[in-house]
């Protein structure tokens, strides 16, 4: 059996890149990072942009570009993101 040079391989130096970067407000080393805060929910597929805060218990929907802050208890969804509703209401 030959190797199939357009069959996928796996690489010992893959690069593992995060899937959410969590730390302080603002920007460190140039990159600019959001704030998460307590009990947020992202769904898959959505891109947080920039150093803007997700407040405690919001809900950024599947594949939503997020661009600016989302107070706590909000829904998001959409590209960019827009206010769908809130938490318990």
């Amino acid at each position: 059996m030959g190797s199939n040079p357009a069959s996928p391989t796996k690489s010992k130096n893959r690069t593992k890149r995060p899937i959410l970067v969590v730390s302080e407000r603002g920007v460190k080393d140039g990159v600019p990072y959001p704030t998460v805060e307590n009990d947020v929910i992202v769904y898959p597929g959505a891109v947080v942009l920039g150093a803007v805060r997700l407040g405690s218990g919001c809900v950024i929907g599947a594949n939503a570009v997020v661009l600016h802050d989302v107070a706590p208890y909000q829904i998001v969804a959409g590209n960019p993101a827009r206010i769908i509703g809130t938490v318990g209401g």
